[in-house]
């Protein structure tokens, strides 16, 4: 067995009554000692060739308590260290890092080429596109803040992300079908950076809740690269298809990495 740490245990209260002339009585607590132990074997036989010695009491907690956390620390570090690179690339985290690009593709090449596209397919002045532009990333921003609070009383994170990405795609659609007035379009692509917001509490829990509880931030590095595959690919295809004149297909292309999103929260 190896000692963790010497404690404490919970508080006792002893009552003394004693019976005089006149009655007294006394409280008394007390905190018994103890050391707490980690069993790391247990022998069926052939003890007396193990070198397990009886164990014998000093009177004293003082060494075996300062010599604790140096054995904690210790025995935390391999801990940190066991798990290797490679065995953190499972399927969950594999998808979850497709998942990332796929976010990361549907959000920028909106905002990248929003005013462009407004300008080609619905003929608007770049202003409506310019306020469009401004307004989505501050929906995103109260998005995320009120996403804090859903995921907080939600036990599902993927059925959230799930139906905040659903509702977002829907209005991208609609705006590429549609083609709404300018007010009308502004405020559907507001709601639809609203939604796009609201789920990243949830999509963050989901890579906790896939990562090994001593590899978070690895698990975490290795995701968040989706974010850095989306962002090269997206001004590739967004620009070619603005030179294409298919100002459209921003739109619906954006809907479709939604919606492989959407896919890939319900799976993982």
């Amino acid at each position: 067995a190896d000692v963790i740490d010497q404690i404490k245990g919970e508080k006792l209260i002893k009552f003394v009554k004693r019976r005089r002339k006149h009655s007294s009585k006394r409280t008394v607590g007390h905190r018994q000692k103890l050391t707490l132990v980690k069993i790391t074997d247990i022998l069926a036989s052939g003890a007396d060739k193990s070198g397990v010695k009886a164990a014998t009491g000093t009177g004293s907690t003082a060494a075996p308590a300062a010599a604790a956390p140096a054995t904690k620390a210790a025995k935390a570090a391999p801990a940190r260290q066991s798990i290797s690179a490679l065995s953190l690339l499972t399927p969950s985290v594999i998808a979850l890092t497709v998942m990332f690009t796929m976010l990361s593709l549907s959000t920028a090449m909106i905002q990248t080429f929003m005013v462009p596209a407004l300008a080609d397919m619905s003929g608007f002045p770049l202003s409506v596109g310019e306020t469009a532009l401004a307004a989505f990333p501050f929906a995103v921003m109260i998005g995320v803040l009120s996403g804090g609070f859903v995921a907080d009383k939600v036990n599902h994170q993927s059925y959230v992300a799930a139906a905040g990405f659903g509702m977002a795609a829907v209005l991208i659609v609609a705006i590429a079908v549609v083609k709404p007035g300018a007010a009308p379009t502004i405020a559907m692509l507001v709601a639809a950076g609203f939604l796009a917001g609201i789920i990243m509490p949830s999509r963050d829990l989901l890579v906790r809740n896939a990562s090994p509880p001593a590899a978070v931030g690895r698990t975490f590095g290795i995701v968040t690269t989706g974010f850095n595959i989306g962002g090269i690919i997206g001004p590739l295809v967004g620009g070619y298809l603005i030179d294409q004149k298919m100002p459209v297909w921003i739109f619906y292309g954006s809907a479709i990495f939604m919606a492989i999103t959407i896919a890939i929260a319900l799976a993982v």
